[in-house]
């Protein structure tokens, strides 16, 4: 008798559970899911290709709200909440920017289509208009929308805006090019602007292009397209392997950190000729030392980012210290802090001029470019410094 009502009661709950979990989800329908395809961490770009902005789209309140967090090049900044209400079938935004701007919109959704228009207001012509705003997600994954002012007849009168949002990952591509000796480099490529400043980046020992991915992603919002390579001299991270070096170590070639720097010039050559301007030169430890030489010799190079250099190369190629000060152009070198002495030695016949910058942090630091790495204790503090010495580049 007890195992017969210990059973029945364990049914009488679960049953009670599914029967609470279905009625608890009050935002789940179809009806719900019709602007889903809005979605994502996107960058905005006018149909001229330029970079306008960046939005945040995503489902809080248990699916209830659809919330929109829009960042503009310009400083414009704004929010937008977006609803289905059952009662009338109808989708409705509000949205408050922090110029003041405010817009109530309501509309109803097509497959992959939404279309929301404000209340009929007088114009200074005494013609009544309407806001008419329309997102429409393409066949390639893209989002189309556009801002039209409208007659009470919704005959169109004026476009306000038009763009198109590309999720974040579709900006890196992968290619390779010939090295000087013709080794194939492996490089990703994150282009947001074809008009915006670059920045190729180079690795330090051990390491790959993956030692950038979350840097590049990030210098991305600052406005920089970025190229990260793979040096022959280098290896894998995690998983993830150094493609170029792999290919340099089968066909027997050396792979020494001098032998890196053929794979840095090509690079340079690539860049320059890809994005058709001068280009920032970023390296990290033993590349970093590499990147000095090079920016003092290369008008291809318009200024040059060091993390961790060292005088390695003094007996090869001449010491820093003697080459450093006919550096002119804008260079921001820092380390961490216990090797900040070693930088103090290179610069010490140097006089830093206009934006150049020696930055030693005030916590421990690290060496190389995994200062900035996300989540790492202290990498706060690189990137106030890195952020406002690009700043003054762009």
């Amino acid at each position: 008798m007890k195992i017969k009502y210990l059973s029945l009661l364990i049914i009488f709950i679960l049953s009670t559970n599914v029967s609470f979990s279905q009625n608890n989800c009050n935002c789940c329908s179809d009806k719900h899911q019709q602007f889903d395809f809005w979605l994502g961490k996107w960058m905005v770009y006018d149909t001229l290709g330029n970079k306008i902005g960046e939005n945040i789209i995503e489902k809080i309140e248990d699916n209830c709200l659809v919330s929109e967090h829009w960042t503009g090049s310009k400083g414009t900044t704004g929010r937008s909440y977006n609803y289905y209400e059952a009662s009338d079938s109808t989708w409705n935004q509000l949205w408050i920017d922090n110029k003041g701007g405010r817009l109530e919109l309501k509309g109803k959704a097509s497959k992959n289509k939404m279309i929301l228009y404000s209340e009929a207001s007088e114009n200074n012509k005494g013609e009544l208009i309407k806001n008419r705003i329309s997102w429409i997600g393409n066949p390639d994954g893209t989002v189309s929308q556009i801002w039209d002012i409208v007659n009470d007849s919704n005959d169109l009168k004026t476009r306000l805006f038009e763009g198109i949002y590309k999720k974040e990952s579709e900006f890196i591509k992968t290619v390779e090019f010939p090295s000087l000796d013709g080794i194939l480099i492996t490089a990703n490529i994150y282009e947001i602007d074809k008009n915006a400043p670059v920045i190729l980046l180079c690795h330090q020992a051990r390491f790959n292009k993956f030692e950038y991915d979350g840097i590049a992603l990030e210098l991305n919002k600052l406005g920089f397209n970025c190229i990260a390579i793979d040096q022959r001299s280098g290896g894998p991270i995690s998983s993830k392997s150094n493609e170029t070096n792999l290919r340099a170590r089968k066909a027997e070639k050396p792979t020494s950190y001098l032998d890196a720097e053929q794979d840095i010039i090509a690079a340079i050559n690539y860049t320059n000729n890809y994005f058709d301007k001068p280009l920032i030169l970023w390296g990290s430890s033993y590349s970093s030392t590499l990147a000095l030489y090079l920016a003092s010799s290369n008008d291809k190079v318009l200024a040059v980012i060091s993390f961790s250099p060292g005088n390695y190369f003094a007996e090869q190629k001449g010491s820093l210290t003697d080459i450093l000060p006919n550096l002119k152009k804008p260079m921001f070198i820092t380390s961490s802090r216990e090797e900040s002495k070693y930088i103090d030695e290179l610069l010490s016949k140097t006089t830093l001029g206009d934006n150049q910058i020696h930055f030693i942090p005030e916590g421990t630091g690290y060496h190389g470019s995994r200062s900035l790495w996300k989540g790492i204790e202290g990498g706060e503090e690189y990137w106030i410094a890195i952020k406002k010495f690009l700043s003054k580049l762009e």
